[in-house]
């Protein structure tokens, strides 16, 4: 139910053999948010964060995201 942070996909085993991490557009950062909607609060996708550069995000950043994706949810 939290964020999936994959602060380097080229190293990540879970991103192994996927085409965007090792062909275009080479992403090698990710952060996800789970979206959730309705009275059931059902999974609905993410609200993601990506970059070609291996990144760390920083708690406030974590938390910002957080935020923008509670409000998403809301609309």
């Amino acid at each position: 139910d939290g964020p999936l942070v994959v602060e380097d996909a080229a190293t990540d085993p879970r991103f192994a053999g996927n085409p965007l991490v090792h062909g275009g557009p080479r992403v090698a950062f990710y952060c996800g948010m789970p979206l959730r909607v309705g009275p059931g609060r059902l999974p609905a996708g993410t609200l993601c964060v990506i970059d070609q550069h291996p990144r760390r995000l920083s708690a406030e950043a974590l938390q910002q995201l957080n935020a923008l994706a509670r409000q998403a949810e809301l609309l």
